[in-house]
């Protein structure tokens, strides 16, 4: 059995407050298991317990220097990277991306800095655009196969500024203009403006497939069916967005160099502690690569974001008024580490925190007990895209959305896109009313009605004229449609009506006909929005 190595105890009273925090959510740390690290800094002083192997293949332990993918924490050093180059005199954040890098679409070349920064540019993000041209889930993915990708947009899910949508191709391109503006590799120039001046040693931006990891960690997935670990590693090499790896102390370094005023230009962290609405630009608590939460009323206010990719995921939490900061990760598939997290800071913050950011483990839920839920396909209101909840055991459900996310029948909660969504209500299990409680924002799912009574093509090409992309629609008389894409990738759709498929990885299809023929195929994602694919006769010259 393998117990915790902890470091710089300082307070006997963490272990229990970590322990029962995790065993809230269902997660055991102890025994040989794949790594996991709870870090706190109270005050100046730092309390970091890892439990684990980092490679479970040679019984290695995981330690406070391990380092670990964090995935999207990665996009908080992109924008201070951003910041500094503002503050350095090399750019403004209202200019246009096209002034500084040429031969883009006009598309992309038209979005404005604060745009990307703040997801508010609507760009495609290239890891659903990928998917829905038909790449492998496991395909190695580059910072040069994103900017592939970005060459050939012509559309954008809306126009720039118009609402909040999460892209990482917005700070691929962040990471590619700073590289631009320093005439450096963007890995190099956030060691030297970023991991440096922040004492983070073993952080590192690891964007090169054949470059071999030291000290890495790798990430698992416990099979459903036989209860044993499966290697899960991320298959990504992107700079800005994702691909950042970092140890428990670089991140308690990052977050002590983050209320110091000797690290960073004041002026860059009076933005980087900011939200696009308190700089004036929208009305969101997003900011630089974090939420920002505040509440005036109850002096509280504190940066929030989470990380998933294949195997890993973590969560990064620092109040802004007071010396406290959380942070976790785990190398095991385990989102429910976020609502851990989240227990654990407000703890240690009690009533500084804003009174909406309270996180299911600490609020009582307006149900006093679970409906039972319908499955079945839902439309979203708030993002009008299509998600399906399914069953998955007694009274264990999963939402199917970018990934398949079970709401335990202990809880009322599902964690969506790094951030937790508690279910609030239930009607007649026609409609469903979440809230994100890290933001308050709600979202109401309706229940799209099943029909079976239609027909589809036995067999028929399709082309994304945009990406060359060649996708074959075979169907028949069941509910059940086969698409199959050139570069190998194949999903097996629902036709929930005559009109709309949707399959696994939070995908849908809006079918259009023509004298009852049908002639093109919208794909959907909530991140990648009309991608289209228009019937052809044959696809020669397109192979």
């Amino acid at each position: 059995m393998l117990e915790s190595m902890s470091s710089d105890r300082f307070h006997p009273h963490l272990n229990s407050l970590i322990s029962q925090a995790l065993e809230h959510v269902g997660i055991n740390p102890i025994g040989l298991r794949p790594s996991i690290t709870f870090a706190i800094l109270e005050g100046t002083r730092t309390h970091i317990d890892t439990w684990g192997l980092s490679n479970l293949n040679y019984n290695s332990p995981a330690t406070d220097q391990t380092p670990f993918h964090l995935a999207s924490l990665a996009k908080q050093i992109c924008a201070l990277v951003i910041l500094i180059a503002e503050n350095d005199g090399r750019l403004d954040l209202s200019d246009h991306l096209g002034r500084y890098i040429k031969r883009l679409p006009a598309v992309i070349s038209a979005q404005k800095i604060s745009d990307l920064l703040f997801h508010r540019g609507g760009v495609r993000d290239h890891w659903a655009l990928a998917t829905a041209l038909g790449w492998r889930a496991g395909d190695r993915i580059d910072t040069s196969d994103v900017m592939r990708l970005v060459q050939n947009e012509r559309t954008l899910n809306f126009e720039p500024g118009a609402r909040f949508l999460y892209s990482n191709t917005g700070y691929v391109l962040l990471a590619e203009l700073a590289a631009h503006l320093y005439k450096t590799p963007f890995d190099t120039l956030a060691r030297q403006l970023v991991f440096a001046p922040a004492n983070m040693p073993t952080a590192s931006f690891h964007l090169s497939f054949g470059v071999p990891m030291l000290n890495r960690i790798v990430g698992y997935q416990l099979s459903s069916t036989d209860d044993q670990w499966t290697e899960r590693d991320p298959p990504y090499a992107v700079a800005g967005a994702t691909c950042l790896r970092a140890s428990a102390n670089d991140m308690m370094s990052f977050a002590r160099a983050l209320t110091s005023e000797n690290v960073f230009p004041k002026a860059v962290l009076s933005k980087f502690n900011s939200s696009a609405e308190e700089l004036g630009y929208f009305p969101q608590p997003y900011g630089f690569g974090q939420f920002i939460l505040r509440d005036a009323a109850s002096n509280g206010a504190y940066a929030r974001h989470g990380g998933f990719d294949y195997g890993f995921n973590s969560v990064f939490l620092r109040h802004l008024r007071q010396p406290f900061a959380v942070f976790a990760a785990s190398a095991a598939s385990e989102p429910e580490i976020e609502v851990a997290a989240d227990r654990v800071f407000r703890s240690l913050c009690g009533e500084l925190l804003p009174t909406h950011a309270v996180v299911p483990a600490h609020r009582a839920s307006s149900l006093t007990t679970r409906p039972e839920l319908r499955p079945g396909c839902y439309r979203s209101k708030l993002g009008d895209d299509v998600r399906v909840i399914e069953k998955v055991g007694d009274n264990r459900f999963r939402l199917k959305w970018m990934q398949g996310f079970d709401l335990r029948p202990s809880a009322t909660c599902w964690i969506l896109d790094g951030t937790p969504w508690e279910l609030r209500q239930a009607m007649d299990g026609t409609s469903i009313t979440l809230e994100n409680t890290v933001s308050g924002q709600q979202d109401q799912l309706d229940i799209l009605p099943s029909q079976r009574s239609w027909e589809m093509p036995i067999d028929a090409l399709f082309l994304n004229r945009e990406h060359q992309a060649i996708l074959r629609l075979t169907g028949g008389t069941s509910p059940n449609v086969k698409l199959s894409f050139a570069k190998g990738c194949e999903h097996t759709a629902t036709a929930v009506s005559e009109n709309l498929l949707v399959w696994d990885g939070g995908f849908w299809a809006e079918i259009y006909r023509e004298a009852g023929e049908v002639v093109k195929l919208i794909v959907n994602h909530p991140r990648c929005l009309k991608v289209v694919f228009s019937r052809v006769s044959d696809v020669a010259g397109y192979q």
